[in-house]
């Protein structure tokens, strides 16, 4: 098994990065949901 360590600004710096790169990819999917008020709209 390999152990990486980083020091506390370097895994911040990196989770940020990974949080930015997993945001970018979930807006490019359309949303499987609606809320209620578009639901009461396309029903008429």
């Amino acid at each position: 098994m390999q152990v990486v360590c980083l020091q506390e600004e370097a895994f911040y710096a990196l989770f940020d990065k990974v949080v930015g790169h997993v945001e970018a990819n979930r807006k490019e999917r359309p949303d499987r949901w609606i809320d209620g008020e578009e639901a009461c709209g396309s029903l008429g």
